[in-house]
């Protein structure tokens, strides 16, 4: 004879820990989907912060060149002579281009139309595969530093006069 075995399930209700079960759940979803609206928010910011620069950068490029959408090449400089490997260049407040040319040891002027150019300093200077240039229009001096570590500054009392006369008569200087 075979025995069965019956399990009887005493299921008493207690209202009292099911009201409370039921609040706990409540305020675990809750804190969930707060987490998720707190993750959305950021989300939702970082987007908000990268379309706020982008715009602020459309801005400012438009403030600076309004209406300019490409860039034109007015002029191309081209002597390998006296050109060559270019690692650093300055432009003064005439718009004079003061290159450092690594290829050939010197520092090299350009015009600002680019139609003249000239070594203005070179190996027999103390220029040895330069890789910095800085031109200081209060003093008249121009800062050289080479890849071996030494720096040079000039004086020149050309540059300080070319300095000093209209744009027209310093164009003429690098013939």
């Amino acid at each position: 004879m075979q025995k069965q075995l019956s399990m009887t399930v005493n299921r008493t209700f207690n209202p009292a820990a099911t009201q409370k079960f039921k609040r706990e759940i409540t305020q675990m979803r809750d804190k969930i989907n707060q987490h998720l609206d707190f993750r959305k928010s950021v989300v939702n910011g970082l987007e908000d912060t990268e379309n706020m620069i982008r715009r602020q950068v459309e801005t400012a490029v438009n403030k600076y060149n309004p209406g300019l959408q490409t860039w034109k090449k007015l002029w191309e400089f081209e002597d390998s002579t006296i050109l060559m490997n270019i690692s650093g260049l300055t432009i003064d407040k005439h718009s004079t281009i003061y290159v450092a040319s690594r290829g050939n040891n010197s520092i090299v002027v350009i015009s600002p139309d680019g139609e003249k150019g000239r070594c203005i300093l070179g190996k027999e200077d103390g220029i040895t595969d330069p890789r910095g240039i800085f031109i200081n229009e209060e003093n008249d001096t121009l800062l050289v530093t080479n890849y071996n570590g030494t720096a040079f500054l000039y004086q020149n009392a050309m540059i300080s006069e070319l300095f000093r006369k209209l744009p027209s008569i310093r164009n003429r200087d690098f013939d």
